[in-house]
C-alpha cells in the first residue's frame, strides 16, 4: 500500500515520507505518532511553523506550558521569552525568562537617562547566577561587555508601559541575541539609537580599562520576581493548530482509509493552507465547558495538565472538542459532515496524560478504568472471605 498524506492527498510517487507526525506536539508533552507514510515531510515541514509560532507565543499555551512543562524535544527546549521582570517590593524593571515557573535574568546592563535621553550616573550589571563568573568583579564586568559586543547589532525590542522604565535604558543578550528593554512610548528608531549610543559607550568603557568612574555597579539578580509577558500571536495559527491536532486524532481513531474520503476535504484544505479555517474551529471560553473537561479528567484518574481531543455527533455534523493544558485553551472543530453511521464510540476520543507519561484513544482509557475498578472490587471481595 502506497503512504498517502492525509493533508495535501499526495502519495510516495510525488511526497516524501521520512518522518513520522506526532499526534500531540511533542513540544507539549506528545508521546505517540501517526504511522510513517501518513503526513509528508513537506507537510510536517509546513506544519511546523505555525505550530512552533503558538507553543512560543500564544498565552493559554505559553504560560502553562513555562509553569508545568514539559521541555520537548531539542528544537523545542528554548527557554521561555525574554519580558520585563520586576520584583514584586521595587520599581527596577531588567529582562529575563521563566522555565516551569521559575524566573531567570539574562546578562544586562541598566542605564539611567537624564530629561535629554542622556545616559548618566553609573551602570547597573547584571549577571545571572552559575555563568562562570569569579569574584573579581572588574573581571567579570569586562567578560560581561566583550561578549555583548561581540554579538551582532540587531535588537529584540521588549517593551512594557511602566513608569519605571521611563527613563531607563536596558540592553542585554540571551545566546547570541541582543535584547532592548525600553518604555512603550518609545519610537522604535529612537529606542534602537539608544540602544547603540549605550554599546558604544561600552566600548569606550572596555577600551578605557574599566575605570570605576564607569563601570558602575556589579549585581547579582536574586529577587523574587513578577513576570510582565508581552506576546504577539496570529489567531488563524491558533486557529489551524487545534485543527491540526484534531484531525492527527481522528486519523488515529479511524487508522484506515476513511480519514481520505471526502466528507474531510473541506477541513483538511484550510488545515493546509490555512483558508477559511475560522469557518471550523471555534476558542471556547466558558468556566462551565472547562470544569466538564476537569470533571472528566479527575474520573479517568488523569493529569490536572492533559490534553484531549473528544468526538460527538452533533445533528449530522462530526465535532471535535479540542483542550490543552486542562482546559487552559479548548475550542470546538467541526471535521464535516457525518454520511454514514460511525463505528466509533459515541463519544470517542485521544488522551495525552503528558504528566503521567500515558497517551492513547479514550477507548483504552475507559477500558482500563474498568479493569482496575473490577481488580479492585475483586480483591474487596478476596479481603472479605479472609
Amino acid at each position: 500500500m502506497l503512504s498517502r498524506c492525509i493533508y495535501s492527498l499526495q502519495d510516495e510517487t510525488t511526497a516524501s515520507f521520512k518522518q513520522a507526525e506526532h499526534i500531540i506536539p511533542k513540544a507539549i508533552g506528545g508521546i505517540y505518532t501517526l504511522p510513517k507514510g501518513m503526513v509528508s515531510d513537506a507537510v510536517n515541514h509546513e506544519f511546523s511553523e505555525f505550530e512552533e509560532h503558538v507553543i512560543h507565543n500564544y498565552p493559554m499555551i505559553v504560560l502553562p506550558r513555562s509553569l508545568f512543562g514539559p521541555r520537548g524535544r531539542k528544537k523545542h527546549t528554548k527557554r521561555g521569552n525574554v519580558t520585563f521582570m520586576t520584583g514584586p517590593d521595587t520599581d527596577h524593571p531588567e529582562l529575563g525568562y521563566i522555565v516551569e515557573g521559575k524566573p531567570y535574568p539574562i546578562h544586562q546592563v541598566i542605564a539611567s537617562l537624564d530629561a535629554d535621553d542622556n545616559i548618566i550616573g553609573k551602570l547597573g550589571v547584571i549577571l545571572p547566577e552559575n555563568a562562570g563568573y569569579t569574584d573579581d568583579s572588574s573581571a567579570n564586568v569586562k567578560k560581561f561587555i566583550e561578549n555583548i559586543l561581540s554579538i551582532p547589532r540587531y535588537f529584540r525590542i521588549i517593551r512594557i508601559d511602566n513608569e519605571a522604565i521611563l527613563n531607563r535604558l536596558i540592553v542585554g543578550y540571551e545566546k547570541d541575541q541582543l535584547y532592548l528593554g525600553v518604555h512603550s512610548s518609545l519610537a522604535k528608531e529612537d529606542a534602537i539609537s539608544k540602544g547603540k549610543m549605550l554599546l558604544n559607550l561600552l566600548e569606550r568603557i572596555l577600551h578605557d580599562d574599566l575605570q570605576p568612574k564607569h563601570h558602575g555597579e556589579y549585581v547579582h539578580s536574586q529577587n523574587q520576581v513578577v513576570v510582565y509577558i508581552m506576546q504577539s500571536f496570529n489567531l488563524l495559527s491558533v486557529y489551524r493548530f487545534c485543527a491540526k491536532v484534531a484531525f492527527n486524532a481522528l486519523a488515529r481513531v479511524f487508522l484506515d482509509d476513511r480519514i481520505y474520503c471526502a466528507e474531510y476535504d473541506a477541513i483538511r484544505l484550510a488545515i493546509l493552507t490555512g483558508e477559511n479555517i475560522e469557518n471550523f474551529v471555534q476558542l471556547i471560553l466558558t468556566e462551565d465547558h472547562k470544569q466538564e473537561m476537569l470533571t472528566i479528567s479527575k474520573w479517568l484518574r488523569l493529569g490536572q495538565q492533559c490534553h484531549h481531543v473528544l468526538f460527538l455527533q452533533i445533528r449530522n455534523r462530526l465535532v471535535a472538542s479540542v483542550s490543552f493544558y486542562g482546559g487552559a485553551l479548548m475550542a470546538s472543530v467541526d471535521m464535516g459532515e457525518i454520511t454514514e453511521p460511525m463505528d466509533i464510540l459515541d463519544p470517542d476520543g485521544y488522551i495525552c496524560d503528558w504528566e503521567h507519561g500515558r497517551e492513547g484513544l479514550l477507548s483504552a482509557f475507559l477500558h482500563n478504568l474498568v479493569v482496575q475498578s473490577e481488580m479492585k472490587a475483586m480483591t474487596g471481595k478476596g479481603l472479605a472471605k479472609t
